[in-house]
């Protein structure tokens, strides 16, 4: 089995800063010095927004409802479909988030943040898993998809053994509560803060 490249175990473990040190400085710059206007509530990009964020809360949900980090490799359900559902779902909340905000700087920042940690997390995420699991790999590796879900296999949903307390312990609750959060603070700020252009 080939090594992973030492730039992309790097990138995976530093994913969290690199997000941080990316995201929140322009953040700062584009929502409090400039104070952007952003899409309002009745238009139908931020509705598209919305319901993408919703889309991939569900997602990652779901996944992580049923997710036994390295003690199992899950191939039923939504692990049926696609490979790797927390990303998708990831992808989702992002994609939404860009659909409300809108500005060509955060589509940049977001595009490159994807690119830089969550495929270097991803693929290191998918070595791991084939050393784990030599057997059973290959087979899922053949017939489900690493990020494209296949729409035909939705049905494997039924196959959802999801667990509450699997949920909590895989931390997912943070996510329901910040995408709750982002909604809510950029309704504020559409309303309140933004320079209306």
């Amino acid at each position: 089995m080939s090594e992973l490249h030492p730039l992309m175990i790097w990138l995976q473990a530093k994913r969290v800063h690199i997000a941080r040190f990316t995201l929140w400085p322009l953040i700062i710059y584009l929502f409090a010095y400039e104070r952007i206007s952003i899409l309002s509530i009745d238009q139908t990009q931020y509705r598209w927004g919305l319901l993408s964020i919703v889309i991939g809360v569900l997602t990652r949900s779901i996944s992580a409802g049923t997710l036994h980090k390295n003690q199992q490799l899950n191939m039923e359900g939504i692990y049926a479909i696609v490979r790797n559902p927390l990303y998708v779902g990831s992808f989702f909340i992002l994609l939404g988030i860009n659909l409300v905000i809108h500005h060509p700087l955060v589509w940049v920042a977001s595009a490159a943040i994807f690119l830089l940690t969550y495929i270097p997390t991803i693929l290191g995420e998918e070595h791991t898993l084939k050393g784990i699991f030599p057997e059973q790999w290959d087979e899922f590796e053949a017939t489900v998809p690493r990020f494209v879900p296949n729409i035909f296999r939705i049905f494997e949903l039924r196959k959802t053994s999801w667990d509450a307390r699997q949920w909590y312990k895989n931390h997912e609750h943070y996510t329901v509560i910040t995408a709750i959060l982002v909604v809510i603070i950029l309704e504020l700020y559409s309303r309140f803060i933004a320079v209306n252009g």
